[in-house]
């Protein structure tokens, strides 16, 4: 049910936006932060507003935005005048923290509007789920495979096993055969020696 549940909620690209307002004193800089994902496209879009339904003074200095990436290197930088607005699209290259800072050189507060949006690719989301679906089953054939591997290891210890007992056992049937060969020699050379030294015997006392 919860898969197919977030397959159809896969059937269309995915995007989180937000935006906010903020005002900068004179002088001043302010900074915000965005925790982006790795391969994340982005849309920054950034524009001047009146305050207090005062028009804005447009012979008056603006406000300077700068954007960075995790590491403080400068991804985008640009003067903002008027309501105007200003885009920047954008791909993370890793994850982390990316600033958006703004500076203001006017002698008056200046108010910001800034939104964020962040857009997912339906494609790569639908795999990710089925990644995520196919996450149990790999973790079976994973043990499948672990344990046909023992069972291999088993085997093939057993064949050694085997052939070290045949070689043992054809080994001592060699030794055992060597040695009655060996005790049939012995006893037949005892024999002759005995018979020869009984017929000296016998001849030494005239017996024969």
């Amino acid at each position: 049910m919860r898969r197919a549940v977030l397959l159809a909620a896969a059937a269309a690209a995915v995007s989180s936006i937000h935006a906010l307002q903020l005002d900068v004193q004179p002088g001043d800089t302010r900074c915000l932060g965005e925790e982006l994902g790795e391969d994340t496209p982005a849309k920054f879009v950034f524009k001047q507003a009146p305050r207090n339904n005062k028009p804005l003074d447009f012979n008056s200095k603006g406000v300077y935005v700068m954007v960075t990436d995790p590491s403080g290197k400068s991804i985008f930088k640009q003067m903002l005048r008027g309501e105007q607005d200003v885009e920047f699209q954008y791909t993370s290259e890793g994850p982390g923290l990316y600033h958006i800072c703004f500076s203001s050189s006017a002698h008056s507060i200046q108010r910001v509007d800034l939104s964020v949006g962040r857009h997912y690719d339906s494609e790569s989301f639908v795999k990710s789920i089925k990644e995520e679906a196919l996450q149990p089953l790999e973790l079976l054939l994973s043990r499948a495979e672990d344990a046909a591997r023992a069972i291999n290891a088993e085997m093939d210890l057993s064949i050694q096993r085997e052939s070290e007992l045949k070689y043992t056992s054809v080994n001592m049937e060699w030794r055992i055969n060597a040695f009655a060969l060996f005790s049939i020699v012995v006893l037949l050379g005892l024999s002759a020696w005995q018979i020869v030294f009984l017929k000296k015997f016998f001849r030494s006392k005239k017996l024969l």
